[in-house]
Parts: C-alpha cells; structure tokens; sequence
C-alpha cells in the first residue's frame, strides 16, 4: 500500500510540507521534514503520530513503520504477530502489509511478522520489496520482480518483464512498466487485477483496489468500490495511496485529500495538511 514519488511526477512546491503518504486498513499516516502525522482507527496505538525525521514510511493493517536517514527502522501498534520487531540492520528501503514487513540490506531481504520471520538472499541488486498479505515481491535494479509466500490466487507468479515500481494489495499486486503500462497478477475477485489502459508514472495498490496517475497528474482507481474508495476527485496528482477501504492523494498543489470508507476518522485529513 505504500506511496512511491518518482522523479518524473509533476514538482510540488507549497507550504504544506507533505513528503509521502500511506494507508493502513483504517488508518492514515504522512510524513514531513520533521514529524510523522496519523489520523483514523487507533485500537492499538497506531495513529500515534510522532516527531521524528522520515525518509519513509509504511503501514501495515494495524500498526505503522518509518525508515530514518540513517536506514533504521522503527514501529509502533499493534504486536501481536511481532510485526514492530525489526531486526537491527541498516536497510536501504522497505514496506509493510498485513501483519508483516519486509525490509531491503545490501542484497538481502528480512523480514518479521506473522509467517514472515525469515530471510532471503538474491543474486541480483534490490530496488526495493512490497508487501502485502501473507505475500511480498522484489524489485531488481534490472527490473526483474520475484515473489514468494502464499500461492493462492497465483499471487506468486510475478510475470516477466522489465519494471519501474511494483506495489502489493492483500492477495494482489501490480507493476509499472518501463513503458508506464500497468500489470497486474493475483486476485481479480473485484476487477483489482484489471488495471486500466494509459500511461502511468505512479501506482498504488490496497486491499482489493488500486489507484495511479498520469504524468499530466490525471489518476484514477480500479477494483472493489463499495465505500466509495474508486471514486477518485477530480485533482491534478502529485502522489497516491490505496488502504483498506479508503484512498488518500497529495494534489500537485501540495496537500493531502482522502475518499472511500470513513468508519473511524480515516479521511479526517489534519486541518494543516488540507485545503
């Protein structure tokens, strides 16, 4: 479910601050130069907002994770699968799903969480690794994607090819072509592996939804819409996440707008980072 801001994304300059932003199954979290800021479902701490200097973040169901400059990682919500364990490395990326997370150190690849508790070892240079539930993929700096975990679906069966970005939903995943085309693979129970046509410079993928847009800043959603979380506004976009039940964007101007379920507060954007 993780955002992804690539160099060839439309420029943002306001006062906002907004760097990225991410979505748990009904929680939302950015981050800024100094501050990591969440809103919405907190039953185990994980809209715990913190000061704290991000390079990135990412959130799994219940609990949310940042990296520091210094490839450190740290967690807080909720422990019951011992996703807030990060093992004590220096990781150059990583991404939470589920009740997992996978983390990117050197060539190598750990994670921690439920049936995560393990390490993998590639040939090749990682970009970086996204995951979803109980399912992760890589990355290759050559563009190569490799997946493992559970097979259902064919969630597993990474398709051949050279990549830019790749992003996992619950038992579903897509990639970006070098080309900008989006592909997809797993579950198409509710049409969220039937990514439409065009040129994309960024996706997203949540539970049983996807989001991107265009380099002209014009997104669009796909797949599961029955709390409104497809309806994307009609905003020029600069960056995008899909969660749950609910998507959120940063508009070109800089602040942040929310869609789909409101159940706890998910879409209630703190005053300073909405227009």
């Amino acid at each position: 479910m993780l955002i992804f801001i690539f160099s060839c994304s439309p420029s943002i300059e306001s006062s906002y601050g907004v760097l990225g932003i991410d979505l748990g199954n009904a929680h939302s979290c950015l981050y800024t130069s100094d501050i990591v800021d969440c809103w919405g479902g907190n039953l185990s701490g994980e809209s715990n907002g913190r000061p704290i200097n991000a390079q990135d973040i990412s959130l799994g169901a219940y609990h949310s994770c940042v990296l520091s400059p210094r490839g450190t990682i740290s967690c807080w919500g909720n422990n019951a699968s011992g996703q807030l364990e990060s093992t004590d490395r220096v990781y150059s990326s990583f991404s939470c799903g589920g009740n997992q997370c996978c983390g990117v150190s050197n060539e190598d690849v750990f994670c921690w969480g439920v049936g995560f508790d393990n390490s993998f070892s590639f040939t090749q240079q990682i970009r970086n690794v996204s995951v979803g539930s109980g399912h992760a993929c890589i990355l290759s700096t050559q563009g190569e994607i490799s997946c493992w975990g559970n097979e259902f679906f064919g969630i597993t069966d990474a398709p051949s090819g050279t990549y830019v970005q790749i992003s996992s939903g619950d038992y579903h995943s897509c990639a970006l072509s070098q080309e900008g085309e989006i592909v997809c693979w797993g579950d198409n129970q509710y049409e969220q592996s039937t990514p439409p046509s065009g040129v994309f410079v960024d996706i997203s993928m949540g539970s049983f939804h996807g989001c991107g847009f265009q380099e002209n800043g014009d997104g669009v959603c796909w797949g599961w819409n029955q709390h409104g979380q497809t309806n994307i506004p009609d905003q020029k976009w600069y960056g995008i996440s899909a969660g749950g039940y609910h998507s959120c964007g940063i508009v070109q101007e800089g602040w942040v707008e929310c869609w789909g379920q409101n159940s706890v507060g998910q879409l209630d954007v703190p005053s300073e980072y909405h227009e």
